[in-house]
């Protein structure tokens, strides 16, 4: 294998990843939105939820862990469903900031966050460009604007 075909490779999972973090922060964002209005609205699952706040977060770090722990080993299914499954689980932990934080700053970072990851997706995705020419620039623009 030459170093070009291996650099396709690479961009592609790259490319792949990236189209599946996007679909972790809808998952996330969903999560958290609905458990969130159901704490607002009174919901008894909701704050059931809340009450099992600290199982959740446990749960959280343990698929953490275990996607850690298997990812040479188990299928791309099973990877994706734990994926899947830890972004559910952090919509529910990250809900309860809702009720700490003013629900606008939580919704404009969650935004800020997924249209940025959005757009990078979708840019690399159709143009396979690579992003190591512009990353130095990048990276130091988003510490300049939020840090």
């Amino acid at each position: 294998m030459t170093y070009d075909d291996l650099n396709k490779v690479v961009s592609a999972k790259v490319c792949g990843s990236m189209l599946w973090m996007v679909l972790g922060l809808l998952v996330t964002g969903i999560t958290g939105y609905m458990v969130y209005t159901g704490l607002v609205s009174g919901n008894p699952i909701a704050y059931g939820i809340l009450k099992m706040y600290w199982l959740f977060a446990i749960l959280e770090i343990a698929v953490v862990f275990g996607f850690t722990a298997l990812v040479y080993k188990a299928n791309s299914s099973t990877l994706r469903l734990m994926f899947l499954a830890y972004s559910f689980l952090n919509g529910l932990t990250f809900s309860v900031l809702g009720i700490v934080y003013a629900p606008g700053i939580i919704v404009s970072a969650f935004l800020g966050t997924f249209v940025l990851f959005a757009v990078l997706a979708v840019y690399g995705y159709l143009t396979r460009e690579k992003f190591d020419k512009v990353y130095t620039n990048f990276s130091c623009w988003i510490n300049c604007n939020y840090f």
